[in-house]
């Protein structure tokens, strides 16, 4: 495709966006909510497996979230910030620019990847020690991050290939290859646990092997077959990936502290035993059946903020906000008030033990009440991502998991020496407060956009 009809083509898609906000961004969200309920699914199926397993299997993938957690945290460093300017260089009709941006975001990430695995697999263990997991436990959870470690590239490389094609306001590809690497982990977790009996070394494996797939696919696609609009290649960083990275370092590091969060909250519940650990392990599971479709619109809402930015159509900024935040209720709400009422109905499929069930049920209970706060101040917090400004999804997250959280947490725990639920209704006054310091943050920030706006036409 020649440079003249890429222009063309990403032109009239900006243009179709801009006339009708919602539907573009169902239409940009649907993609990836397929991809996330697909991953949903996996996650329930994985953590089934891994339930069945044992519980120091289960407690063992339970102290690996955090890792994980660390894992997507820097590889939306560079993600994040690629989808937002890509976005808006497009509004801008400044196709050549993206590209650029592209690939010095492709060759950043694999840097970035490099690092995490040598020092992954220097400092696996220590990491399970510091987060407090028994002899047994840092074993197992050892010889499940390895592999994870290992392979830590081709997760950073689909990440960026996803967030560059999200950038373009295409989100139907990276979808169909998650869907399709979810399904190939979920068969491979039977195929190592029951035919190899490889126990939670095959469930690593089978997600190493999804990993690697993912980004194969996705090579195959935007290298080969040219499948994406922009034109990029592997291109050695210079002063453009400094605004990349300016965007995408405060919300990694929100995700890292999300990830320091998880692990003292594992820490604290492994104070009460093994048993709690594995609970607030499932409940975690659980969220993510609220946070997987939240994510699916949050990517439409960066890129469509990022290209309505470009073309300075500030008016349909809050506009496209409202409508996320909206949708976001209309599924939480109810998710919350299902999970309220009937709290084992997802857990017992991830486990069948009695006791770990009665916790994470207590646990779930209370979390669902965070449910609808999460839909507001992450829908808000993302917004301003796609405005170019991460600092204020990094001071929402950590008022919410870390600033607040956890001083309450602790204070609840070692101080007034009460039961471990005392440590999620920590984090639900904590996510209160989250919620109205990010609303009182958007409005300033899009009306002092705005009014900044006004008067450079003026002048």
């Amino acid at each position: 495709m020649n440079n003249k009809n890429t222009n063309t083509v990403l032109r009239d898609r900006v243009d179709s966006f801009k006339k009708n906000p919602e539907k573009s961004l169902i239409k940009l969200a649907l993609p990836v909510m397929a991809g996330m309920l697909v991953q949903i699914i996996y996650n329930i199926t994985d953590t089934a497996f891994v339930g069945r397993l044992g519980i120091n299997e289960l407690a063992a993938v339970t102290f690996s979230f955090p890792i994980m957690f660390i894992f997507i945290a820097l590889a939306n460093l560079v993600g994040l910030g690629t989808t937002t300017l890509v976005a808006r260089h497009i509004g801008a009709n400044k196709n050549d620019e993206a590209s650029l941006i592209s690939g010095e975001a492709l060759t950043m990430s694999l840097l970035f990847a490099i690092i995490v695995t040598i020092l992954g697999l220097v400092f696996n263990k220590y990491l399970f020690s510091l987060m407090g997991a028994s002899d047994e436990v840092l074993k197992l959870g050892v010889t499940y991050m390895t592999p994870l470690f290992a392979a830590s590239i081709f997760l950073f490389l689909s990440a960026l290939f996803g967030a560059i094609l999200a950038g373009e306001g295409d989100t139907k590809l990276p979808s169909i290859i998650r869907i399709i690497s979810a399904i190939l982990n979920v068969i491979l977790d039977a195929v190592f646990i029951y035919v190899f009996h490889l126990g939670v070394l095959g469930v690593s494996l089978a997600t190493m092997f999804s990993f690697m797939f993912g980004a194969a696919a996705f090579a195959y696609f935007v290298f080969i077959k040219n499948h994406n609009q922009l034109r990029f290649n592997f291109k050695l960083p210079t002063t453009r990936i400094k605004e990349v990275l300016k965007i995408g370092f405060p919300m990694s590091l929100a995700q890292l502290l999300m990830s320091l969060s998880f692990l003292i909250f594992n820490k604290l519940f492994s104070q009460f035993g093994v048993s709690q650990v594995a609970a607030y392990g499932l409940v975690g599971r659980v969220d993510s059946i609220l946070f997987m479709p939240l994510m699916g619109l949050s990517v439409g809402l960066i890129t469509l903020i990022g290209m309505f930015h470009g073309s300075k159509d500030y008016d349909l900024i809050p506009r496209i906000t409202k409508a996320t935040i909206k949708y976001g209720l209309f599924y939480a709400v109810p998710l919350a008030t299902l999970f309220w009422i009937f709290p084992q109905l997802v857990l017992k499929i991830m486990t069948s033990n009695t006791e770990v069930l009665t916790i994470a049920s207590s646990l779930l209970r209370i979390e669902v009440f965070s449910y609808p706060l999460m839909v507001i101040g992450f829908t808000l917090g993302r917004s301003m991502v796609g405005l170019g400004d991460g600092v204020p999804g990094l001071v929402i997250t950590s008022i919410r998991l870390v600033l607040l959280a956890v001083p309450l947490a602790l204070l609840f725990t070692a101080i007034l020496n009460l039961s471990y639920r005392s440590i999620m209704f920590a984090i639900l006054i904590s996510s209160l407060v989250s919620v109205i310091v990010a609303i009182f943050w958007f409005s300033y920030k899009l009306s002092h956009l705005i009014a900044t706006n006004k008067k450079g036409t003026s002048s």
